[in-house]
Formats: C-alpha cells, sequence, structure tokens
C-alpha cells in the first residue's frame, strides 16, 4: 500500500487548493445542474473560454469521480513535498492543459463533434505508481470509450514533461513564475488556504533554539558558580560527547547524507524509513523516495 507519510497538506498548499476548488466546483455543479461548467459545444464564447481555461478541467460527471478524483489529489501531495509547490504547479499546468490541447487536435483530426470528456484527467492519469493504477482504471470504465482519449492525452502529456522537457531539457529550471504571482500566493492566497509553511518552520526552529544549549548562559553560569558547576557542566559535556560519538561514527560508517535524510524527513516520513530507504537505495535520494512512496 502507498505509504502517506503525514496525513494533512504539510508543505502541499497547491494540492490542498487543487482539491478544495474540485470540491467546491463539484458542489456547485450538483446545485446549478449539468452543462454549465463542463466542457460543451452549446456555451456561449465566455463560457466556453471559462469552461477550457478552468472550471472544465476540474468538475467531474459522477459522484463516483468525485471521490476517486479527490483520492488520487490527496496522494499527489507527496509529489508537491518532494517536487516543490512551484515544480509541482508547473507539472500540473503543462500535464493539464497540453492534455487538453491534444485531445482537442484529436478530436478535430477525427471529426468527432462531442465534445471532450471534462475533469482533471490530463493530470490523474500521468502518475506512475502501481499502487494507485487501479483507481485510474475506475475512471477509465466510468466514460469507456471517452475516456480513453483523455486517459491516453494525459500519460503522454506526463511521460513527455517528466522525462524528456525536465529530465533532458530541464525547461522546468528554465521557466518561472512571475515575482508578482509568487507573492500574490504567499500573502492571499496561502493564508486563505490555512497554510502557512513559512511560520510552521520559524515556530520549528524557535522549538529548536529553545531545546538547544545557550552558550552564554553557560558562560555566566560557569564565570558566577565557581569551580564546582564549571566542573559539573564539563563532565555533561563528556557524557554528551560520548553518547554523541556512537552516532556520528555509524553515520559515517553507513555513509548516509544527512541532507539526503532530512530532505525525505520533510515528505512525513520518519528517520528510520528513511535511514533503510537510503540504504536500500545506495544514498540515492531519488531511488529512496521511489522505495518510500511504493511501500
Amino acid at each position: 500500500m502507498l505509504h502517506s507519510g503525514k496525513v494533512g497538506f504539510l508543505n502541499a498548499p497547491f494540492s490542498k487548493g487543487l482539491l478544495l476548488s474540485v470540491v467546491a466546483l463539484n458542489l456547485i455543479r450538483a446545485i446549478i445542474g449539468k452543462g454549465k461548467l463542463e466542457f460543451s459545444n452549446n456555451s456561449f464564447f465566455l463560457q466556453s473560454v471559462f469552461q477550457y481555461l478552468f472550471s472544465g478541467n476540474l468538475v467531474f460527471s459522477s459522484n463516483v469521480e468525485v471521490f476517486l478524483g479527490c483520492i488520487i489529489i490527496y496522494v499527489f501531495r507527496l509529489f508537491e513535498r518532494h517536487w516543490g509547490t512551484q515544480r509541482f504547479a508547473k507539472f500540473y499546468l503543462f500535464s493539464t492543459y497540453f492534455s487538453l490541447c491534444l485531445q482537442l487536435f484529436i478530436k478535430y483530426l477525427l471529426g468527432d463533434p462531442r465534445p471532450i470528456i471534462s475533469g482533471p484527467y490530463g493530470f490523474i492519469f500521468v502518475t506512475e505508481k502501481h499502487t494507485i493504477y487501479f483507481i485510474c482504471l475506475q475512471f477509465i470504465l466510468q466514460n469507456i470509450p471517452n475516456s480513453l482519449l483523455a486517459s491516453l492525452s494525459g500519460g503522454f502529456s506526463g511521460v513527455l514533461y517528466q522525462y524528456i522537457l525536465s529530465n533532458i531539457f530541464k525547461i522546468d529550471r528554465m521557466i518561472q513564475f512571475p515575482q508578482f504571482l509568487i507573492q500574490f500566493c504567499k500573502n492571499v492566497l496561502l493564508p486563505l488556504l490555512g497554510t502557512n509553511t513559512s511560520r510552521n518552520q520559524n515556530n520549528n526552529s524557535g522549538r529548536r533554539r529553545n531545546n538547544s544549549p545557550n552558550v552564554n548562559d553557560n558562560n555566566i553560569n560557569i564565570a558566577t558558580g565557581g569551580l564546582q558547576q564549571q566542573q559539573a557542566l564539563n563532565m555533561m559535556r563528556g557524557n554528551l560527547m560520548q553518547q554523541q560519538q556512537p552516532f556520528i561514527q555509524e553515520q559515517d560508517d553507513d555513509g548516509l547524507s544527512e541532507e539526503n535524510i532530512r530532505m525525505l524527513m520533510q515528505m512525513g516520513f520518519t528517520r528510520d524509513q528513511c535511514e533503510m530507504a537510503l540504504r536500500h537505495a545506495n544514498n540515492d535520494v531519488h531511488m529512496a523516495t521511489e522505495l518510500l512512496l511504493s511501500q
């Protein structure tokens, strides 16, 4: 079963906003009825623009698809933790809209007048995790044969982005979001979503500072406490070094990178899980991530 790490959307604000948007739009669809938010050939111009740019990519055709889609989006928060929010957002935008354009192009070549199927199919079919393939299979069976084009387009978009554009051409590093958009998301959208990673990091660093020994206080105590306090402090330091030395030696013997361990722990896994995965992956953080996500 896929290991989900920490529950919730810690360090995954884009996934949280995406999931909330899917739920909200499908609730609105249930209230106003079908045909308003989905892709349609009978909509007027502004409505079609809204459908193809926003609502049509998030509204599903049935309640079963809404439930399964929310599960997949929740699982995808692990990718956002590993890649970072900006890279994950680029991945979503490319896979969604490239798949949409590809479906429209194929429909045009085949002369098929029917509208393409609504929903984030171009995004949810790009996963390469075998543990959630059965959910994607349910999507295909729900609207077959219309869902076949969406699934194939989404899979092709994911392969194109991950293995060609990102790994070979490094396009995800070349293209950056505008600074004003980043600031708007940090200052407006993150507080609305209740996700503030900088605040959490500041709280964690503050707790670490409170738990760490204060050198200035120790110096004052040594200066005012006399020889007995200094001897007691030296003894405590000696015991602490003896406790830390086996741990440091064990890390050196294993050859594990502390930076890789911290990176994996930020995804929500325990230190023991991260160390075990890195040992099996020969300290390769990408292979270790694959092992952890496939457990």
